[in-house]
């Protein structure tokens, strides 16, 4: 797959591979945004009323937080994979591993966030 999108990106113009590149960028950009808006708004959650919430509204809550920032990690992974190689075919560097690091420190950040609930609840009044 990826030759066929290198081959894709070979038969662009220089101006058409950066309207692309800034067009992916913002995309990247606006998705770490909302990624940061539902991070935050889970942790404040889980710190003013995690130790108030039932086991199932957790549960229910953390589900659906869960996919719906693990679909935004999804999606932030493929389109920085995919600026990465337009990057790599402007000016010759490899930055595929920047995308890697960003995929993984998203996932951190996920993470943690669970964690976080997890030793909140576990906090006695």
């Amino acid at each position: 797959m990826e030759t066929d999108i290198s081959e894709f990106f070979s038969d662009l113009s220089k101006y058409e591979l950066l309207e692309l590149f800034y067009t992916i960028s913002g995309n990247v950009t606006n998705n770490i945004t909302v990624f940061i808006t539902a991070l935050s708004a889970y942790l404040a959650l889980a710190y003013i009323a995690g130790k108030d919430l039932t086991r199932f509204q957790v549960y229910s809550i953390s589900t659906i937080y869960s996919a719906f920032v693990l679909f935004m990690i999804g999606g932030i992974s493929r389109d920085s994979q995919t600026m990465f190689l337009i990057t790599s075919e402007l000016f010759d560097i490899n930055t595929s591993i920047d995308s890697l690091i960003l995929t993984v420190v998203l996932l951190l950040g996920w993470l943690l966030s669970i964690v976080f609930m997890g030793q909140t609840r576990k906090v006695t009044k």
